[in-house]
């Protein structure tokens, strides 16, 4: 399959609300599809005026515009599409794993900001699992081996260290990610409107 095929445009629903990505392979399906001749979505410009398949088909690839070609034709790459039926806003949830934490502590010790690699992070819990500490979005950070040495089965502020004198600070409070700041990432310019809402702003349900 051509990779361009496999680029992401986002979904808007009826109402013009963001409600995920799919592939630009389904996009165009979507868009081909027809529900008593009516077709299941359409596609959004820059300047959000709506487009047929075939409106857009005829537009003109701007100079260094990406595009997809036929063996006669080039057509510009849609980034937006609205569904012209659905208008439900599905619940959107981040896992708690290894890898969204490492996402939303952007691959830095939350102690001494550095950012060894992956490979060299380990999960810290800021109240001690000896102690009680849970395993939550809200007690979990990214941390160095060595930090994690330091600090051992105490509170930050409990460490007393030469590289700490005045006790372990965390970068930032661990709390529970935004779904945008995981899997909705701006792809596209054209997508910063529709992102830029209250929707991906409000406070999502804890998976544990």
């Amino acid at each position: 399959m051509d990779q361009k095929l496999t680029k992401p445009v986002l979904v808007l629903n009826k109402s013009w609300v963001a409600v995920g990505t799919t592939p630009l392979y389904k996009a165009f399906s979507l868009v081909f599809n027809n529900d008593n001749n009516k077709n299941k979505a359409e596609i959004i410009d820059i300047d959000c005026s709506p487009y047929t398949w075939d409106q857009w088909s005829v537009l003109k690839p701007q100079e260094n515009e990406e595009t997809i070609s036929t063996v006669n034709y080039s057509f510009r790459i849609p980034q937006v599409i609205k569904l012209n039926s659905y208008d439900k806003i599905p619940r959107q949830r981040v896992i708690f794993c290894r890898s969204n934490l490492y996402k939303r502590d952007n691959y830095q010790c939350q102690y001494c900001a550095i950012k060894p690699g992956t490979e060299e992070l380990t999960i810290d819990h800021v109240l001690p699992r000896c102690q009680g500490g849970m395993t939550t979005w809200e007690n979990c950070v990214i941390c160095c081996p060595e930090c994690n040495k330091i600090k051992g089965g105490r509170l930050p502020h409990e460490v007393k260290h030469k590289k700490f004198p005045s006790g372990m600070k965390l970068l930032k409070e661990p709390v529970m990610p935004k779904y945008r700041e995981i899997k909705m990432q701006t792809f596209y310019p054209s997508w910063k409107q529709w992102l830029d809402t209250t929707y991906w702003n409000i406070e999502l349900e804890n998976d544990n």
